[in-house]
C-alpha cells in the first residue's frame, strides 16, 4: 500500500502552475496517502502538501530526500527533469527498486520535450 508521495513540479508560468496545484490537490485526495511532498513547491501547493526546496534537476538531492523520507511514489511533472533522465537515474539505483515513478524515461521524454 502506497503511503508517501513526492511530486516534482517546477515553478512555471501561471497556467502550468495551476496544473501543478490541481495535480497535487487531486493526489492529496488519495486514501492511500499519509504524506505529500512537493519539490520545489509554491504558495498553492503549500496549502495541501509540504514544500521541499530542491531543484527539479538536482537528482542527488532528490534521491537523498526520497531515501530519507521513505517515499513510495515519485510523480514528475515538468519536462526538464524527464528529459534529463530522472526516471533512468532512479531506476539505475538499487536503493530505489521499489519506488514507483510516474513519468517516462529519458528516451520517451525527448520525443515530447
Amino acid at each position: 500500500m502506497l503511503k508517501t508521495y513526492l511530486c516534482v513540479f517546477g515553478k512555471a508560468e501561471l497556467q502550468v502552475d495551476r496544473l501543478y496545484v490541481t495535480g497535487s490537490w487531486k493526489i492529496n485526495q488519495s486514501e492511500r496517502l499519509t504524506k505529500l511532498y512537493v519539490a520545489p513547491g509554491n504558495a498553492g501547493t503549500a496549502e495541501i502538501a509540504e514544500n521541499v526546496n530542491i531543484k527539479v534537476t538536482d537528482f542527488e538531492a532528490l534521491a537523498t530526500f526520497v531515501e530519507y523520507n521513505a517515499i513510495d511514489m515519485l510523480v514528475v511533472g515538468p519536462e526538464d527533469p524527464l528529459v534529463e533522465g530522472i526516471r533512468d537515474y532512479f531506476e539505475a539505483d538499487a536503493r530505489f527498486a521499489r519506488l514507483m515513478i510516474v513519468g517516462p524515461g529519458r528516451a520517451g521524454a525527448i520525443l515530447e520535450g
